[in-house]
């Protein structure tokens, strides 16, 4: 839920832009900035990762070459973020895991994955099989990568960090 803002007789959620590189199902690579809440009901600012997990939104509205256009989350592939709009977790029960993700399109991808560490799912491949939501995030050196786990061939997991 995000915190609306009362303007006349209507609300309105305040949003802020998020810098994106997109990869579409059709090879196509589209820079612009996608849309989030300023601020949610419990102080945090809204992500682009909120807005990808969010079932009652198929489609989503991308600023790009002074224009809006509304993108299929299905068809979305990846979003590279210019800025670190998922932040890495820093919590102790976290582990990090060295992946390789070959997608349908695109580059194969080497990255850090992190889950919460639980003895039960201490594989990669518990936490992707358990996983609800379609996109998750990955992390490499300069970026983060949200992933649509749909557009996933394999997961090749390296060696735990």
């Amino acid at each position: 839920m995000t915190s609306p803002v009362q303007d006349g007789q209507n609300y309105r959620v305040v949003k802020r832009k998020i810098g994106v590189r997109i990869l579409l199902t059709d090879k196509r690579v589209i820079d612009g900035e996608f849309y989030a809440a300023e601020e949610h009901l419990n102080g945090q600012p809204g992500t682009v990762l909120d807005r990808l997990r969010d079932p009652r939104e198929k489609y989503l509205p991308l600023a790009a070459d002074d224009r809006h256009v509304m993108l299929s989350k299905a068809q979305i592939v990846t979003v590279r973020l210019k800025e670190d709009d998922v932040g890495r977790p820093q919590a102790l029960s976290v582990s990090e895991f060295r992946i390789l993700i070959d997608m349908t399109i695109g580059p194969r991808l080497e990255a850090s994955f992190f889950a919460l560490s639980r003895p039960a799912r201490a594989r990669v491949l518990d936490h992707l099989n358990y996983a609800k939501e379609a996109f998750f995030p990955i992390f490499q050196d300069d970026c983060a990568i949200l992933v649509n786990a749909n557009h996933v061939v394999a997961v090749a997991e390296q060696t735990e960090v």
